[in-house]
């Protein structure tokens, strides 16, 4: 890792330069590498929606879920994140949680979350919501709340790690970080993510210079309109009689498709993120 500080290094002239330098070295790094054969077992998935509608928790989430389940019975990772919309789920993650110690680490971190919410939006926090999710047929985060969990599938939580932190265990592992998309999608790109399944509802374009972003849409009308920018659609179980089973299988097979070197659209048309990792502070 490298470390400029402006003020240790004699002012912003002096640290672009640096700057420049390292990351020249690292391309040139990084052109020497090989690709090499990988088990599915060193795969980790980052699990994230943004722009969700009403669809979201019935296609594009559970189907990710299925993905995420999928990846972790060989031995894979996943991680869930997005505590804020995780708020009124509480009772559901705990008794999902491996153990005792990581049961206690879900509720400090969802509580936490919760009380950032009712400190900024006041005491009717639980009903705010974007305006875009409203117009997308969501009424209560705790709705949302529910159709961002089924991201996770139905495998055993195994631990909760900070903002960008890398997992100790393997399997279904949640990142205490933030809702906001850009942000989210950072933290999970630094912990280690190869790629990340990102599902939407009203069309969030966004990627990352960093990961690949798989963008999933909920459902067909959306991925018509926007087919520059969203990779699958979850809305074909609704309207072609596709099952989740059906949809797990085309997943895995993009899945393995992009790990392999096929571009997202959003690496396609450039529509990332910058990178903008922030020492994660709900407080703030």
């Amino acid at each position: 890792m490298e470390l400029i500080v402006i003020q240790e290094i004699g002012g912003t002239v002096k640290a672009v330069e640096k700057g420049v330098e390292i990351a020249q070295r690292m391309v040139e790094e990084a052109n020497r590498l090989e690709r090499v054969e990988c088990p599915i077992s060193d795969l980790m998935i980052g699990l994230e929606c943004g722009g969700s509608d009403a669809m979201s928790g019935i296609t594009a989430n559970p189907a990710i879920g299925m993905l995420s389940d999928w990846v972790v019975e060989r031995g894979g990772t996943t991680v869930l994140t997005e505590m804020t919309e995780l708020i009124g789920t509480m009772q559901v993650l705990k008794s999902r949680a491996r153990n005792e110690e990581v049961a206690e680490k879900l509720e400090a971190a969802v509580n936490k979350a919760q009380e950032i919410a009712v400190q900024v939006l006041g005491e009717k926090a639980g009903y705010a919501i974007a305006p875009g999710n409203m117009d997308g047929g969501m009424t209560t985060i705790q709705e949302k709340a529910l159709g961002c969990m089924r991201k996770g599938g139905t495998s055993p939580i195994m631990d909760v790690v900070g903002y960008g932190e890398r997992p100790a265990e393997k399997g279904l592992i949640v990142m205490d970080g933030p809702g906001n998309d850009a942000e989210s999608i950072t933290g999970l790109s630094a912990m280690g993510c190869q790629l990340i399944f990102f599902t939407t509802g009203r069309g969030n374009p966004l990627g990352h210079v960093v990961t690949p972003v798989v963008k999933i849409a909920s459902n067909d009308e959306l991925y018509e309109k926007m087919k520059d920018n969203i990779d699958m659609s979850c809305g074909v179980m609704l309207e072609e009689g596709y099952t989740f089973d059906d949809m797990q299988q085309d997943m895995v097979k993009l899945m393995l498709r992009v790990a392999n070197g096929e571009k997202t659209k959003a690496e396609i048309h450039d529509t990332k993120a910058m990178v903008c990792l922030m020492s994660w502070n709900p407080a703030v």
